[in-house]
């Protein structure tokens, strides 16, 4: 099992992979690669291993997802995936930007959060 959801694949006529994006969601890798093969070449990268890029924008499309999925799926990945569960929820809070930016936007926070609670905590003690 691959921790990685939704890989995609760019397959010729003859089923011979030409590219393999471990993430769906790496939107960027896998334009690039359909657009040398629809003008005839093979693309020069033959696999994308972007993990962050695309899970920041999967992240916006989170806990909508999981809305129409219904009460059992959004339960099931609090238990399944805590961080990511509440990093989809914060990323909801975010709704004036695009799906596609709100993760960056919630994960900007978490990590804004705790820089500053790292520093009131050294304030404190006078560091």
């Amino acid at each position: 099992m691959d921790p990685k959801p939704n890989s995609a694949y760019v397959i010729d006529p003859t089923g011979r992979i030409l590219f393999r994006s471990l993430w769906a969601g790496d939107v960027k890798s896998l334009r690039h690669a359909l657009q040398e093969v629809t003008t005839g070449r093979t693309p020069i990268k033959k696999q994308s291993t972007h993990t962050f890029g695309p899970l920041m924008r999967g992240i916006g499309f989170f806990y909508e997802t999981l809305g129409k999925a219904g009460p059992q799926a959004r339960r099931d990945m609090i238990f399944a995936a805590p961080p990511i569960t509440l990093l989809g929820r914060l990323a909801k809070v975010f709704c004036r930007l695009k799906l596609e930016h709100r993760g960056v936007a919630a994960f900007a926070t978490v990590v804004l959060s705790i820089f500053a609670g790292i520093a009131a905590v050294m304030f404190s003690l006078g560091a």
